[in-house]
């Protein structure tokens, strides 16, 4: 009965080996506050699925008593039913047969990263990539509820994660093969340049549960400095200074060294 906020970092693709190759890399992790790290599984952008790594790193997590957020990391084409993606029903079913097998109860998954039209403008211009999510979701959610039916799961919102209110204007249908699923929506936030929508998020916390599965102190290019006054009011946001008073948690992007401003290790993040 009482809330809890989960805090960590999300990590940047597979191939930034050095940044989690081993149980070490998560463990720094932990020492830093985190009791959670987002798995960010690249679909079709650098090294490809790479199931053994998400394996291992659930694997880590587990071993260090923190939450693990798989991530089917969607990016270009931005729409989640796009051929290229074809291959999310047996990433989950993998994801969770080996889950299941180890015993594991600490894994949320998350369906599709940043849905979008690649489109820059105004997130209420693109409702349409709400269809696009709520056809997927009917897809893959049944896919999850089979094989672990009290899950918690995000779910995309357009946009690349900002237009969240459209998850309680026209909330995706609840069928009996997933009606155990614990539904979250997901909110990204790039503090340099999105304070914007911070309004929006915290309308939305009023409606439905909201997990902020990435943000960072950069701009939403990932570099360009940091903000760290703006990502204090985001912060404010997600401690409860909401319309609805939620605990939200949160993932920051990233735990890398890809060497831009939002990288933890280096760029000046």
């Amino acid at each position: 009965g009482e809330p809890i906020q989960l805090r960590g970092w999300s990590t940047h693709g597979s191939w930034f080996m050095e940044c989690y190759n081993d149980k070490g890399d998560f463990e720094k992790m932990k020492n830093e506050g985190a009791n959670i790290a987002r798995i960010a599984q690249y679909v079709t952008e650098g090294s490809g699925v790479d199931k053994q790594w998400v394996k291992n790193c659930i694997d880590y997590t587990a071993e260090l008593g923190m939450y693990c957020l798989v991530d089917w990391h969607i990016l270009k084409p931005g729409n989640p039913n796009d051929g290229g993606y074809g291959g999310y029903g047996d990433f989950f079913r993998d994801m969770i047969s080996h889950v299941k097998s180890k015993g594991y109860t600490h894994v949320l998954w998350e369906i599709c990263n940043e849905p979008n039209d690649d489109v820059e403008g105004a997130p209420a211009e693109f409702d349409y990539v709400w269809d696009w999510i709520k056809e997927y979701a009917q897809k893959v959610l049944p896919i999850i509820g089979e094989g672990d039916p009290d899950a918690v799961v995000m779910v995309g919102t357009p946009q690349w994660d900002q237009d969240v209110t459209r998850a309680f204007q026209d909330p995706i249908e609840i069928k009996d093969s997933f009606k155990g699923l614990q539904i979250m929506y997901s909110f990204h936030h790039y503090a340099a340049d999105q304070q914007r929508y911070l309004g929006i998020l915290s309308g939305a916390a009023a409606f439905v549960p909201v997990f902020i599965t990435e943000w960072g102190l950069s701009s939403h290019t990932g570099d360009s400095g940091v903000d760290t006054k703006a990502g204090d009011h985001m912060l404010l946001v997600a401690n409860g200074k909401n319309l609805g008073g939620q605990i939200i948690s949160w993932a920051n992007w990233s735990w890398s060294d890809k060497g831009e401003s939002s990288g933890t290790f280096t760029g000046g993040g």
